[in-house]
C-alpha cells in the first residue's frame, strides 16, 4: 500500500528555491522533511519556472512538491512551526515585500 493509497494524514509541502544551488538546496529539505515523516516521501520532479511577480532580474525558480504522513502527535500548527524553522535554518530571511529578493553583502 502507497502513501496516497493508504489512510493517514498526507500534508503536501511545496518547495521552491531560486537562489545558489537550487537543486542541493531542494534535495537537503526533501532529506529534512524526511525526518518528519512516518513514511516515504513521495517527491515530484523538479521543475524549472520564471519568476512571477519578482524584481526585474530574478534567477528562475527549481520547484517541487513533496508529500508526507506527519509523525505521530504532529499538528498543523506543529507542522507549520517546524516547517518555518526549517525555512530559517536553510537562510530564509522574514519579508516586507512580497517575493522581494535579498541579496547577500559581504564586508
Amino acid at each position: 500500500m502507497s502513501l496516497l493509497t493508504s489512510s493517514p494524514t498526507i500534508a503536501f509541502v511545496a518547495l521552491g528555491s531560486n537562489l545558489g544551488d537550487s537543486q542541493r538546496v531542494l534535495r537537503e529539505a526533501m532529506q529534512r522533511l524526511q525526518a518528519i515523516s512516518r513514511q516515504p516521501l513521495v517527491q515530484s520532479s523538479f521543475w524549472q519556472t520564471s519568476p512571477v511577480d519578482c524584481p526585474p532580474g530574478s534567477p528562475p525558480f527549481v520547484n517541487a512538491v513533496v508529500a508526507l504522513v506527519p509523525v505521530a502527535g504532529e499538528t498543523p500548527e506543529s507542522l507549520l512551526v517546524k516547517l518555518r524553522a526549517m525555512e530559517m535554518e536553510f537562510g530564509r530571511q522574514p519579508k516586507e515585500v512580497h517575493n522581494e529578493r535579498v541579496r547577500s553583502t559581504s564586508i
